[in-house]
Parts: C-alpha cells; structure tokens; sequence
C-alpha cells in the first residue's frame, strides 16, 4: 500500500490554513495531495450563513489574504497532479444544499484526480 502526503489546509506550518499561499506552498513543495475545509478562518465572527459572499469576501486571512471561494481553490489548483480532498464542515452546522452546489463546480473543473469529500456528519 503506498502513502500519499497530504497537506492539511495547505500548509500551516509555512503560511495560514486554508489560504491560497498555502495551497501554493504546497503545490510547490511535493505535496501529492491537498486537504482543504469548505469553510475558513478569518478575522470575522459569527456564522459563516448569515453573511452574503460579497461580505465575507471583505474578511481577511492572517496573512491579509481574501477568503478563497472553492472556485478561486479550484483554479488555483488547476490540472496539477494532486489528490483533493473537500472537508463539508456540516456536524455542527448543516447547509442545505451544500452538496448539490459544490458538485458543479468540482464537475467542472480540469482536475487531473478524482476529489475525496470528507464530512464529519453521518446520515441519521
């Protein structure tokens, strides 16, 4: 069974979680996968339903960095030779609907592996 090196939210350890400098940094340095959480950390409150895109666009990152929608994280990944895996952050919280609108864009996109969806909820 061979191993695959993920990096979780990026890479933590060099730039913020979930940020697109992360993914970068782990792109280019020979990550063969990529974990990455549907929702992000920033320097807003609250939750993530009660504000527009256009809103949470105006929160920051650690680093100053805009929160990356999954279609900016998609084309930022592009074709390169990585596992995804898409973290549904839905055991607190559900989202109506969440799956039926991220599908499309993964559906879409020239990705170059198949992605893994990965949930913390389990279907009563």
């Amino acid at each position: 069974m061979a191993t695959t090196i993920f990096g979780h939210r990026g890479c933590p350890a060099h730039e913020p979680e979930n940020s697109p400098a992360g993914f970068r940094y782990a792109l280019t340095h020979g990550a063969e996968g990529i974990e990455t959480d549907l929702h992000r950390t920033t320097n807003g409150t609250g939750q993530v339903a009660d504000y527009t895109l256009a809103e949470l666009r105006q929160f920051r990152l650690p680093n100053g960095e805009c929160i990356p929608t999954l279609a900016d994280f998609l084309q930022l990944v592009g074709t390169a030779p990585v596992q995804l895996n898409l973290e549904f952050k839905t055991d607190v919280e559900r989202y109506p609907g969440i799956e039926e609108t991220v599908l499309p864009l993964v559906k879409a996109a020239p990705l170059a592996k198949p992605v893994i969806f990965s949930s913390f909820w389990l279907k009563d």
